[in-house]
This record gives C-alpha cells, structure tokens and sequence, in this order.
C-alpha cells in the first residue's frame, strides 16, 4: 500500500497521473487538520532556476489559517487552497501522529515574521525560510524527519522544492484536486 502511495505520488508530481479531485466532507475536513501540509502546483509558480512546475506550499494551522513563507516573509495565509488554488495537493507524514503534525504547524508559527530565503541552497538557516524549506525544517527540527528528496540538490548543496514534500515516500496523499 506503501509503495502505491509513493509511487502515485511521484506520477501526480511529475504530472504523469493527476487522480480526480474527492471533495466530500470527510476529505475537505482533513484540509483543515493542523499539521496538514499543502503543496499547489498552479502554472503560475516556475523559477528560472529550476526547470517544471515547482508550485508552492505551507501547513494548515487552523480552519482559517496556513503558515507559509511568501516574498515578504513567513507569514499567515488563508485556508481556502481547495477553493483558489487551480491544483493542489494536501499530505501527512507516515508513522507521526496528529498530534506531532500539530506540533510541526506550532514550530512553523513560530517563524512567523521572519524574512523569505532567496538562497535556495541554504537550507540549514533559521533566520529566514522559502516556503518548503519551512515546512522541511519543521518536521526535521522536531523530529529528525528528513522529508527531502535531494531531487533539486546540486552535489554537496541541498535544497528543497515543494514538490519534494508530495513524492517523498515519507509522506502521504490525503486529498488531491488538479
């Protein structure tokens, strides 16, 4: 089942297999389960720097509310990514409970004011974050989950794209709408 998951999740971030949206009440409940990260892969997000579709991401805090890191910085963002967000893919980590994604979505709040990481390769910062390296840093400084790929690593430099965060095999789908 494990391996299905994985390897679905790969074929819909490389674009091969886009699954039909499942907007019932459970799974739109489900983006609203602080600790949930979220990851769009709209066509309006594409960086010279990386060739494809590379999208954008942040962690459910509340109903209302994602922490994510925009130009200006790590800051709140609405919660209504399935309404406004023309793709999207909506994921939790295999073996944490719902109570450490939680606590993942608390640590990400906690950096909130800080500025947007223009260099990609420094992963390693906490004094300023690009949006998946946010949600990256997380669950690796609360939890030794290290949910980079190394898929945009270039030799001993490390970064991480949002579309990292949905083909891991240490996270999982919950809800996807193309």
């Amino acid at each position: 089942m494990a391996l299905a998951i994985a390897v679905t999740s790969v074929l819909t971030c490389a674009g091969l297999f886009m699954p039909a949206p499942q907007a019932n009440a459970s799974s739109i409940a489900l983006l609203n389960r602080k600790g949930v990260i979220l990851v769009s892969r709209d066509p309006w997000v594409q960086s010279a720097a990386f060739t494809g579709k590379l999208g954008h991401s942040g962690i459910v805090y509340s109903t209302t509310y994602v922490v994510e890191s925009v130009s200006s910085g790590v800051s709140w963002g609405n919660n209504n990514w399935e309404k406004v967000r023309n793709a999207m893919t909506a994921v939790t980590t295999h073996n944490m409970s719902a109570t450490q994604d939680a606590n993942a979505a608390e640590w990400a709040r906690n950096q909130i004011g800080k500025p947007y990481n223009w260099n990609f390769y420094n992963m390693g910062t906490r004094t300023s974050f690009y949006c998946s390296q946010l949600i990256w840093a997380a669950y690796k400084d609360k939890y030794g989950l290290d949910l980079n790929t190394s898929a945009y690593d270039a030799g001993p430099l490390h970064a991480i794209a949002p579309t990292e965060l949905i083909s891991t095999p240490k996270t999982y789908t919950l809800y996807s709408k193309n």
